[in-house]
């Protein structure tokens, strides 16, 4: 929805900054602390417990849409998050990674966040995904999600994998 708010804005339609101050404070809200610092998780609903790491990706992806300007990606909820992402991604190995389930989508918008976030956090995360994707690969060139599914998967996968080329 943010996405959308700042496209018509940007496109130059009439948008009540309201409507969009609200999903902004709403995606802020989600934002979990601990000891009452932001910690880089994100609730998947509201009053619930800590998502997952794709979860967190999409509250970093949501900030970085809904930035008004470069000085807005250093809000502390985005860097927090990608820390969080930087950790989380690094103390898996392949192995690990290429078995959680979801994978594939957890990756398209995991790598969304990293590569907003510039080369430092973005090209560590891609080469390890590059490791992932090739352990996961099927040999017809399919990618499986746990239920055998393939579609999503394999889509995401080549979304992931053509974004060093813009796409």
């Amino acid at each position: 929805v943010l996405y959308a708010l700042r496209l018509a804005v940007r496109s130059g339609f009439a948008v009540p900054s309201d409507s969009t101050d609200r999903a902004i404070a709403f995606v802020k809200a989600q934002a979990l602390k601990e000891d009452g610092r932001f910690a880089g998780e994100w609730q998947y609903l509201p009053g619930g417990q800590a998502g997952s790491p794709t979860v967190a990706a999409c509250g970093a992806i949501a900030l970085y849409m809904a930035a008004k300007d470069q000085s807005d990606f250093k809000d502390i909820r985005i860097t927090a998050t990608i820390a969080r992402l930087d950790y989380h991604h690094k103390r898996q190995t392949v192995e690990d990674l290429a078995q959680m389930p979801y994978v594939h989508y957890g990756a398209f918008y995991v790598s969304q966040a990293m590569y907003h976030a510039g080369n430092e956090h973005w090209h560590p995360y891609y080469r390890k995904m590059l490791e992932v994707f090739a352990a996961s690969q099927q040999a017809d060139g399919q990618f499986l999600d746990h239920a055998g599914n393939s579609v999503y998967p394999t889509a995401a996968a080549a979304i992931v994998l053509l974004a060093p080329r813009g796409y």
